[in-house]
């Protein structure tokens, strides 16, 4: 093995190392670059970059403080709803709602509901009674009315044609009145009270 022509000494390549990169570098003092700018520092003032702006005109300005204005009075007249006052204005005005309601109630006049079983023999009766006196009472007032108006001649050779607008209007007027009011009555009494009135059925021809 130490016969082997190939085979290095220890120290052969520590000799052969370059030390070129070793002597060629430069010594820097680890303080020189800050010493050169405390020396600097202060000569030159900092002035920083101006960019040129177009300058804004007064009149925007001017606007902007009117509105302002404008703002605070109107939030100035207009109360704060979650303030103390404003709770106690809406607490107060709530009461006098509720008391305005309970006066209108106290006014009105109660109706009671009439829970007692009224037989229908009863009942039925005392409709028709106010209904005959009823249609006396319009029997009565259309005679009368009708007497202004229309002669009873010409009821009996009763033509539309002689008679003008009002006069026929009130004919018609009669008819449905007596019609609308004789509704509990029976037919014939209907058909015999048209009679009496003076006006026929036309036929068909």
């Amino acid at each position: 093995m130490q016969n082997n022509p190939f085979r290095k000494s220890p120290g052969f390549f520590n000799e052969q190392k370059d030390h070129s990169f070793a002597n060629n570098k430069r010594k820097i003092h680890p303080r020189s670059d800050f010493t050169k700018k405390e020396k600097e520092w202060g000569l030159k003032k900092f002035i920083p970059v101006v960019r040129p702006q177009t300058a804004t005109p007064w009149a925007t300005f001017k606007n902007e403080i009117i509105q302002k204005q404008q703002e605070e009075i109107h939030s100035s007249k207009n109360p704060n709803i979650g303030s103390e006052e404003a709770r106690i204005f809406l607490k107060k005005r709530e009461e006098k709602f509720r008391r305005m309601k309970i006066e209108e109630a106290k006014k009105e006049v109660t109706k009671w509901e009439d829970f007692s079983e009224v037989s229908p023999s009863k009942s039925t009766g005392q409709k028709r009674r106010k209904q005959i006196s009823k249609n006396k009472k319009n029997k009565k007032s259309q005679s009368k009315n009708q007497s202004n108006f229309i002669s009873k001649d010409i009821l009996k050779r009763f033509d539309s044609k002689k008679l003008n607008f009002h006069q026929n209007n009130v004919i018609r007027q009669t008819i449905t009145q007596t019609t609308h009011l004789a509704r509990g009555a029976p037919l014939e009494s209907v058909v015999n009270d048209l009679k009496r009135r003076g006006i026929r059925r036309k036929t068909s021809v």
